[in-house]
């Protein structure tokens, strides 16, 4: 997650007829949730209402961060393959650039 500030983390599986995804998870300061969700890629699936950009870090992820919801809070979005991956709770670009390069693809033993 790449946040010094959080608590605890969580992991949870999740299974929908679309594919398994999974949400890692912890708190922030105040409270704030932060969270990393992976989950298959739904075709035609749109993204929330705000102000989306692509940083150029993020090209190769087709990575896209926002501002969403009301009031309006940073968002990323991250394409992987088939799945997608939201980043949540994070407070700035920087932030986001730090959690998405640290992210790993491992596969199953």
């Amino acid at each position: 997650m790449v946040a010094e500030d959080t608590r605890k983390i969580t992991y949870h599986l999740d299974r929908s007829p679309s594919g398994t995804g999974y949400r890692i998870g912890s708190t922030r300061h105040r409270g704030v949730p932060i969270c990393v969700i992976g989950r298959p890629e739904v075709p035609r699936a749109r993204l929330a209402n705000g102000e989306w950009y692509r940083p150029p870090e993020l090209e190769a992820w087709r990575g896209l961060i926002g501002k969403t919801g009301s009031p309006p809070k940073l968002h990323a979005v991250l394409h992987d393959e088939q799945r997608i991956i939201h980043l949540i709770g994070y407070e700035s670009d920087a932030e986001f650039l730090r959690a998405a390069s640290s992210l790993q693809r491992v596969t199953a033993d």
